[in-house]
């Protein structure tokens, strides 16, 4: 009983999580020159403070022995946030460093 319980709530918070991503959307900044070609970031700090409170969320989860049935989605979102944020980073990069074309 107690097990099928945490198992839920595990389950009920893993999905909560998961829906909360599939919401977000990247902090795009207006400009005249916006085409899929051409867009510019906005700031990134409360999106990667999410991904970091997720992180360890989700490092939570995974230290809890009652994980094993959601355990590979768990994995997969982690890694999934983990190459968002690297790609952000580099994206940051790439658009700080000024055109020479």
């Amino acid at each position: 009983m107690v097990n099928r319980n945490v198992v839920r709530s595990l389950e009920a918070e893993f999905q909560a999580i998961n829906s909360h991503w599939e919401e977000v959307n990247l902090p795009l900044l207006e400009g005249r020159d916006d085409t899929d070609d051409n867009l510019t970031l906005g700031n990134l700090d409360m999106l990667f403070s999410q991904i970091a409170d997720t992180q360890l969320n989700l490092e939570r989860m995974l230290n809890i022995p009652f994980v094993q049935g959601i355990k590979e989605n768990v994995l997969n979102l982690s890694a999934r946030l983990e190459q968002i944020a690297r790609i952000l980073d580099e994206w940051l990069v790439f658009q700080s460093t000024p055109a020479e074309w």
